[in-house]
């Protein structure tokens, strides 16, 4: 689109190098199946699966404000926690033992304020390594507008053969668009 926003065509190349790096992983699996490497499949299918259930994980746990269970239960020790506090303005928390000293310090206890609900999930998995997003909506929220959405920006790394988050960074769509420019992901 020449001579509009150039967000709009980052946006574009974005979800068309999704696609293709998606359509590598079905023909990567396709051939793995056509070949007899059933293993390889079996492994994609459990280790999505599992990621899966690491995010529904997070979110049950962080509406009930047990940060200190999110960050031993799903978080690797050197892990990396981003989350916008507003337009510009981004908390950045690096390493297990400071989230629960920052994060789990600022709730306590307390649940939050939110009720997530995570959908829209992709996965990229190449050996011990994971990335993709996931939207978390929240129907309920604290402020003027009532409600949140947003998304996650996951990096997973495999240890002695379970996931465990290495990076998650959540960026807003609603009260305010916080554009995270990341096309690898």
């Amino acid at each position: 689109f020449p001579g509009k926003k150039a967000f709009v065509n980052e946006a574009i190349e974005a979800v068309r190098g999704n696609l293709k790096a998606l359509m590598a992983d079905v023909d990567r699996l396709a051939e793995a199946g056509r070949a007899g490497r059933l293993e390889e499949r079996v492994d994609a299918l459990e280790s999505r699966a599992q990621i899966s259930e690491m995010r529904a994980r997070y979110a049950w746990l962080a509406a009930r404000g047990q940060f200190a269970r999110v960050a031993d239960e799903l978080f690797t020790d050197d892990m990396v926690f981003e989350v916008s506090r507003g337009p510009g303005d981004r908390m950045r928390v690096e390493g297990r033992q400071t989230f629960k000293d920052t994060i789990g310090a600022q709730t306590g206890s307390r649940a939050i304020e939110v009720v997530p609900v995570i959908a829209n999930e992709t996965i990229r998995i190449a050996g011990d390594e994971a990335w993709g997003t996931c939207l978390m909506h929240s129907p309920v929220a604290p402020g003027p507008v009532g409600f949140l959405c947003g998304y996650h920006h996951d990096r997973l790394r495999r240890i002695d053969g379970r996931w465990w988050f290495s990076e998650r960074l959540y960026y807003f769509y609603v009260p305010y668009f916080d554009d995270a420019g990341r096309e690898q992901y």
